[in-house]
């Protein structure tokens, strides 16, 4: 430990900031800052939870602890209350001089376990350690609980829990990497190859190699700003304006791996199905091949997007963390497999819309174009609250201030006939700038909308559902243009429209 400042009071225990040594990927030390909490009552046996934080950007101001308290660290005080310390690095070079190699494994991995030290060090306990993070911090506590074999083999290390992981295995050959190629999310990407770029010069690749002499021009943003401005940076361009290799090319080495990091420890994932991030097919290959090499992981599903729950992820850390610390045996999801909720939980209701006026921007429906369909409009709202289970309440404004419409089609093949219509008719009518994802390529028992995809398309995105009849089948449509300059006040929900799902 290097410093601690003055502790601040939070509901049920302590939190202040604190700077401890660590070292970044080549073992150079490094001073690194994080949250530190302790619950009202601990003790020499009280267990340590690291936490990894999720992309907030690679500027200075974006380390969680410029904050004026750890009241955004996801599960910290749920930790606290349930009597956990709670230790959240920055990571090595985020708010401190350098620069930080976002994306880095290895680095991140250092930082989260030099933090459990510290807080051994802070708080006198020796008590076991868990490893767990949100998004890219999911990604360091996999990679952190198989490094502290090696680089602290004093820490009784008892498992890893990683939510909405930006993880990826390699046989699919970086389904992360196809994923936000071309999505609004794209400059994630771009974060990601120069924080690599960074951490390792051009052992790997030049990046000049990877990225268009445009994209390169926009670097010092990453620098100066955080997430949000980033994103906004590189969202009007298109992957082919941002990145010199193509889907089809190989990845350089150095990002990709971590199904690689196996150990004999449990490892708890939570997924969203709703995710444009850490999609469903990037949960989806890292779970196969790190099955496949040994790592027995309990993978849980949500019907969530990029973001966490404390309905649904909360309770599960919890009661997760209670077995694991009890040695209680967890289900072991690459035996039995992963059971995905339906996304339409009953046959009346898939999504509660609120309504709001003062619209602005425009949205196009993708499939417009394709000739014989008579599309009607349902209906146009500036606020879409996305909740397909119908047991989370809509308490989060998922789309807040965009344009959204919902369109309503019979299309004229039976169900059999869906897929190879859709993959004719989408490519020869739809532009080429639109990018189709299925998430499943056949109904589901219990799941009565037939196929279900996914679209990108520069600022605007959607999903839809075909139902599938005997003769002829329906098709709807959800579709929203993301105006970052109409972003509107949280509202109550003043009533809900129905989007039928029999």
């Amino acid at each position: 430990m290097i410093w601690s400042s003055s502790s601040r009071l939070v509901f049920g225990g302590d939190a202040r900031r604190v700077m401890y040594h660590s070292s970044d990927t080549f073992g150079n030390p490094v001073g690194v800052t994080a949250w530190l909490g302790t619950p009202e009552e601990f003790d020499e046996n009280t267990p340590i939870v690291s936490w990894g934080h999720g992309t907030t950007g690679m500027a200075d101001d974006c380390a969680p602890t410029r904050a004026e308290s750890p009241a955004s660290e996801p599960f910290f005080q749920a930790l606290l209350d349930a009597g956990y310390i709670v230790v959240a690095s920055d990571y090595a070079y985020l708010g401190t001089p350098g620069h930080h190699p976002y994306y880095d494994a290895a680095t991140m991995a250092y930082s989260m376990i030099d933090a459990a030290v510290a807080a051994q060090q802070f708080t006198g306990s020796n008590g076991p350690v868990i490893y767990a993070g949100f998004s890219i911090g999911g990604r360091g506590a996999i990679f952190a609980q198989k490094i502290s074999q090696t680089y602290a083999p004093e820490l009784d290390v008892r498992g890893s829990a990683a939510f909405r992981p930006g993880v990826d295995g390699i046989a699919e050959g970086g389904t992360l990497w196809k994923t936000l190629r071309d999505s609004p999310f794209k400059g994630l990407v771009v974060m990601a190859f120069y924080g690599v770029s960074l951490a390792w010069g051009d052992k790997y690749y030049e990046l000049s190699d990877i990225l268009t002499p445009e994209a390169i021009s926009r670097l010092p943003i990453l620098e100066s700003t955080c997430l949000g401005s980033v994103l906004d940076a590189f969202q009007s361009l298109s992957g082919d304006e941002v990145f010199k290799i193509g889907l089809d090319d190989p990845l350089p080495k150095g990002v990709v791996g971590p199904a690689e990091q196996i150990t004999d420890l449990p490892l708890l994932i939570s997924g969203g199905r709703l995710d444009t991030i850490a999609a469903p097919a990037v949960i989806d290959s890292y779970f196969q091949e790190a099955c496949a090499n040994g790592q027995s992981i309990e993978l849980r599903w949500f019907n969530l997007e990029h973001g966490l729950s404390t309905q649904a992820d909360e309770p599960l850390f919890l009661e997760w963390l209670s077995d694991v610390l009890d040695g209680s045996p967890r289900p072991n999801s690459c035996e039995t497999g992963a059971l995905r909720p339906p996304l339409c939980k009953d046959s009346e209701t898939c999504f509660q819309i609120q309504t709001a006026e003062n619209l602005e921007g425009a949205v196009e429906n993708p499939f417009a174009r394709i000739p014989g369909l008579n599309w009607e409009l349902l209906g146009e709202w500036n606020h879409a609250y996305i909740c397909p289970d119908i047991s989370i309440p809509c308490r989060q404004n998922r789309i807040e201030g965009h344009v959204s419409q919902i369109w309503k089609s019979e299309i004229p093949v039976s169900g059999p006939e869906i897929e190879s219509w859709l993959d004719g008719n989408y490519w020869d009518h739809v532009e080429p700038t639109w990018q189709l994802r299925l998430y499943e390529k056949e109904p589901r028992p219990g799941w009565p909308c037939g196929f279900y995809f996914q679209f990108l398309r520069y600022n605007a995105w959607g999903f839809s559902t075909i139902m599938p009849g005997d003769t002829s089948s329906t098709m709807f449509v959800f579709v929203t243009h993301q105006n970052r300059t109409t972003q509107q006040p949280m509202q109550e929900i003043p009533w809900q429209r129905l989007w039928p799902c029999p």
